[in-house]
């Protein structure tokens, strides 16, 4: 009998739809797996070298510049290492690869300070190496050999389910807070005029300022946008409804919506203000690694929180120890120590140690 036009359409449908699904898939999945690279190098044959063999691998690899490692670049170049921290903090990069003589130590040390708080793979290509870093592996990027210096805190499913932990908590929180935070709202508007919610730019991933959400506990006059002045113990500012609030961390209660919004975490270092100071500095100048802090996302609460570093920060010795229980976070994070901190979290607010 055959088959009629209908018939033969219908079928024609049937078995292209497969196709046409595959063909998206495939084209999503490659760019999903392509990863994006800088290098960074002295000028030399090695460095052309290298830049020559990861072109050829255009199906695994996009080269997003060439950084010089000096402080000058010219134009056979992207730039300098202070131009790529700036294109970093602005565009997807996923690794960066160092370029440069393994005879000269004090200029990869040197470099890799300067970059090591991206949240980005450090690789530095290997020949005659010497054993001046910790090898976290040894594998290939495109044709090159590389050793793995320093690893990106979540990469592959590490980001997945720290995304489907914040979104899936944050959810659950949010219902369970939600009556609290009403009732919040009313007694901070009974109790002072202004606004019921203070926002204040903080540090959040990658160094980039985010701006946070919390109930506001200080007096609209004397309230401190930018956090350059510390608070302290029975500090005059905060409102009646205010100390009790920042006495149970309730004012960070509005939070949950900057988790909602993928700019914090559920458990991670807690973000602090742009202008914070530890003494007389500010606290990314007085720290050294503090910048490290960012490689992942803010969280409401977090590894130093539990163990006692909550509030005041009025010592060198404090800052030091809160960078170091936040580094140790982000070296070790892991679904389970998350669970852990968000189990010792309410005993840590309840004992009310350090809180101001």
């Amino acid at each position: 009998m055959g088959y009629s036009v209908d018939r033969y359409r219908s079928g024609v449908n049937n078995q292209s739809t497969p196709l046409l699904i595959f063909f998206f898939i495939n084209a999503h999945t490659e760019r999903f797996f392509i990863r994006t690279i800088a290098v960074i190098g002295t000028p030399s044959d090695i460095l052309n070298k290298i830049v020559a063999q990861l072109s050829n691998c255009s199906d695994e690899i996009s080269i997003l510049g060439v950084y010089c490692d000096d402080s000058q670049s010219n134009s056979l170049y992207s730039g300098n290492i202070d131009d790529l921290v700036h294109t970093a903090r602005h565009n997807q990069l996923d690794e960066i690869i160092l370029a440069i003589p393994l005879d000269n130590q004090d200029r990869i040390h040197a470099v890799v300070r300067k970059i090591r708080h991206l949240p980005v793979d450090i690789c530095l290509s290997i020949e005659n190496i010497e054993t001046h870093f910790r090898c976290l592996a040894l594998r290939r990027v495109g044709e090159v050999p590389m050793i793995e210096i320093v690893r990106r805190p979540l990469r592959y499913w590490g980001v997945i389910w720290k995304k489907l932990e914040d979104v899936l908590l944050a959810s659950v929180f949010l219902v369970i807070a939600s009556p609290f935070m009403v009732i919040i709202a009313l007694l901070i508007r009974l109790d002072s005029p202004g606004p019921i919610i203070f926002t204040q730019e903080r540090y959040g991933f990658n160094n980039r300022t985010i701006k946070i959400y919390k109930f506001r506990t200080m007096h609209v006059a004397a309230e401190d946008r930018l956090g350059a002045i510390r608070t302290i113990k029975n500090d005059p500012r905060v409102t009646r409804i205010g100390r009790i609030l920042r006495a149970l961390s309730l004012d960070e209660l509005p939070q949950i919506f900057n988790v909602l919004k993928g700019e914090m975490s559920c458990v991670g270092p807690r973000p602090h203000a742009v202008a914070m100071k530890v003494g007389d500095c500010l606290y990314h100048d007085a720290v050294a690694e503090y910048a490290q802090r960012h490689r992942v996302k803010p969280g409401i609460t977090g590894w130093a929180q539990i163990n006692g570093l909550r509030g005041e920060v009025d010592s060198l010795e404090k800052g030091h120890a809160r960078v170091k229980y936040d580094l140790y976070y982000i070296e070790w994070c892991s679904p389970w120590l998350d669970l852990k901190i968000l189990a010792l979290t309410l005993p840590a607010v309840l004992s009310r140690h350090n809180a101001v």
